[in-house]
């Protein structure tokens, strides 16, 4: 049953699939929100532009090495990248007061001041790492 369920999911090796594409899906969309072409991005993750193009069409499965590159090229966790389907959802009471607090106040933003806080809260992470 189970095995029936993920090749559903999946296909029998085969791709595009439906975890291939949305994968795909959500890594054009950071691309895109980052403002960089495909061939940029694939200089960053050490592939071809051919195969980012595939990657987002979902022809292609991403490798493990990939996403690492692309989560630090584009800004984005790991987990941004894999359908919602496949991911568990944070729940609110498990964070720390303060995470929660965070979140909170983030829900009340639009989208344009979300993406203002996140490149604020980037710049400041970059800053105390150095």
């Amino acid at each position: 049953m189970i095995e029936d369920l993920l090749i559903e999911i999946f296909g029998k090796g085969k791709t595009p699939n439906k975890f291939t594409v949305k994968m795909g899906e959500n890594i054009r969309k950071a691309r895109l929100g980052a403002g960089l072409s495909q061939a940029e991005l694939a200089s960053t993750v050490y592939v071809s532009q051919a195969a980012i193009s595939d990657m987002e069409n979902g022809k292609r499965e991403v490798s493990s090495t990939e996403l690492l590159f692309m989560s630090k090229s584009l800004h984005k966790p790991i987990v941004y990248f894999f359908p919602g389907d496949y991911v568990n959802e944070v729940k609110l009471d498990k964070l720390s007061p303060l995470f929660q607090e965070l979140f909170i106040q983030a829900k009340r933003l639009s989208n344009e001041d979300l993406n203002k806080l996140i490149a604020q809260a980037r710049a400041i992470a970059d800053i105390s790492e150095d």
